[in-house]
This record gives C-alpha cells, structure tokens and sequence, in this order.
C-alpha cells in the first residue's frame, strides 16, 4: 500500500499536479485574450488584474513582456507614479527597441518628472533622444511620417516625427512633445 500511495505522489510531482497542474503556454495567451475581451468590454480594472496574473503565473514568458506593459500603462491611469515607473524600469530593460521602448521612456520620463526627480528626468530625456537618433527607430521614417502603436489595454499611440521634435499623441490628445535639437 505504501509503494502505492509512494507511485502516484511521484507521479503527480512529475506530471505538475502537485502544484495545481501544469502551467503552459497556451494558459498564458488565454489569459491575454480574457484581457483583450475586459478591454473591449471598457474593463481595464479585469484586464489590469489579467495582466498581472500573466506577470506573476508566466514570468518568462514572451506575453510578460506585453503584461508589464498594460501594467505600467495602468500605474499611470491610476495616478500611481512609483509603481508606473517601476515597471516600465523593468520593461525598459528588458525591451530594447521599437515603439513600445521608446513610449517606456516617455512614460519613465513624466514619472520621474511627477517624482521630482530632476536629475532622473534629465538623464531619461538624453536616453530617450539617444533611443530617437538610432538608426533602428528612424529607418523607415520619413520627414513628417507618423507611425501607430495600439498598446495591451487598448491605447492608441501616434508619433509624429518632424525636423525638430516629435510629438506623441495618447487617444488623439497630446501626450508628450520631444525636441531633437
């Protein structure tokens, strides 16, 4: 008998149903589309919680990534400016390149600024024309070309790049202006 009951709690532990059953991936990108519907739905608070259960159940997956994201995105809505600028910290670390990196210092840029924190701010602001001068964010841009990101929680992001200064638009409403020279 106790060769039995030895047999199925190792059977178990190797199979994952010790620890409630096996995690996968394909759980992850469920719990993205449960999000993406409370987003259409207009419930950011569920997504937000939806997000974080990706973050905190898949840390290493590729979905975190997105998640920590809609989670800093979130910290922002909510007036929450430490936690807003923990997280896009981690993203930024994590992410190298692209729109969402470059919104990710922006969203850093106003939290420190929110923190005044002065010299956070002004290195934020030389990291991120550094990220802007790249050859990889730039080379398929034009004079007066803008580029659209939609984020995890439904966000609308448009870049306007001119000679000058970029101007970053959140939902059609002015979000943060760059200037480049």
């Amino acid at each position: 008998m106790k060769k039995v009951i030895f047999t199925i709690i190792v059977g178990w532990s190797l199979f994952g149903f010790w620890n409630g059953g096996v995690v996968t991936a394909e759980e992850a990108g469920d719990r993205r589309s449960q999000a993406e519907r409370y987003v259409s739905d207009g419930e950011i608070d569920f997504a937000f919680m939806e997000y974080q259960a990706i973050l905190r159940e898949f840390p290493d997956d590729p979905l975190a990534l997105e998640a920590l994201f809609a989670c800093g995105e979130y910290y922002f809505r909510e007036h929450n400016s430490r936690e807003t600028v923990r997280a896009f910290e981690l993203f930024r670390k994590k992410s190298s390149e692209g729109i969402p990196h470059i919104l990710a210092l922006v969203y850093l840029l106003k939290g420190a600024s929110f923190l005044k924190d002065s010299a956070a701010a002004r290195d934020l602001e030389e990291r991120l024309k550094e990220a802007l001068s790249s050859s990889h964010f730039f080379a398929a841009f034009e004079e007066n070309q803008k580029r659209d990101w939609s984020s995890p929680l439904g966000n609308h992001y448009e870049l306007n790049e001119f000679v000058d200064h970029m101007d970053i638009l959140l939902n059609g409403e002015p979000f943060y202006t760059i200037h480049l020279s």
